[in-house]
């Protein structure tokens, strides 16, 4: 994506993907941080889950990133990490640096451009699993990554806030963290419809990953199911709060989602209504 913004002659010659393991369930999620205390919550969380590892996309880490010495166990470059792979990578300032790179393409320093695509690149693809991307400073540049990831249809970008996030990663009974997300998501539909919408696709995904070890129950199934139904129909009557892209997810996934639980044909009546013109 970042390379076909570029100028031909410095586009690479040929394009490599990552392996595909049809064994897991791959999982991109965008973290906005609100503060540096945040920040320090990611580097402590990242200590502490074996196989994971935080990187920024540049040859070193910024000094007020890697200070500490916590902060530098965890905390690595691209140029740290080439060759190396972890289950787990957070990449920092991604949405920045995104922009950071759009910038220089448009301001015709294609060579720099290259340079940080590459150096993004090796960060991003050091993940076997799960990429989660992070902005510090309370800067919330979710538009700059859904623009990265337009087109990508096997990207299905999750959004989440650190407590939640922080919750899934450490978390040692996945089924009960489903349901206390269910509970917490219909909590958001009258108020948050928006957030509902993320969190029940986040919970989706979840759900699809502990399913391939074959340890879920129907009950469970249908309780997933039945709140991402529901919270795509509270994002039709509220389409006011979404953007055009995610309208068109929404009114995409209540149709595809009845293929997972049979809704009544009173969803069906209002989903109807709700897309009509």
């Amino acid at each position: 994506s970042q390379y076909s913004i570029r100028e031909k002659n410095l586009k690479p010659s040929g394009l490599t993907y990552t392996h595909v393991n049809d064994a897991t369930i791959g999982r991109v999620i965008y973290c906005p941080l609100k503060d540096d205390q945040e920040l320090d919550q990611v580097i402590e969380l990242f200590g502490s889950i074996p196989q994971s590892c935080l990187i920024y996309p540049g040859y070193i880490v910024p000094p007020e990133i890697g200070a500490d010495d916590e902060a530098k166990a965890v905390v690595f470059s691209s140029e740290d990490v080439k060759g190396l792979d972890f289950s787990l990578v957070g990449v920092l300032d991604a949405g920045k640096r995104q922009i950071d790179l759009v910038d220089l393409v448009s301001k015709g320093k294609g060579v720099f451009a290259r340079t940080l695509g590459d150096q993004y690149r090796v960060a991003a693809s050091r993940s076997s699993e799960t990429l989660v991307l992070f902005d510090r400073g309370g800067n919330d540049r979710i538009d700059a990554i859904r623009s990265m990831c337009k087109d990508r249809v096997e990207i299905q970008l999750e959004v989440q806030d650190l407590e939640w996030l922080s919750q899934e990663l450490s978390s040692s009974n996945p089924e009960e963290l489903i349901n206390q997300h269910i509970q917490d998501i219909r909590a958001l539909f009258d108020n948050h419809p928006d957030r509902a919408f993320f969190r029940s696709k986040s919970v989706v995904k979840q759900f699809e990953r502990l399913s391939h070890s074959g340890l879920v129950n129907d009950d469970l199934k249908q309780e997933v199911y039945r709140t991402r139904a529901v919270a795509l129909l509270v994002g039709l009557l509220h389409a006011d709060k979404f953007d055009r892209d995610d309208k068109e997810e929404i009114q995409t996934e209540s149709k595809a989602v009845l293929q997972n639980i049979d809704m009544g044909d009173l969803y069906i009546l209002v989903r109807d209504l709700a897309l009509s013109k």
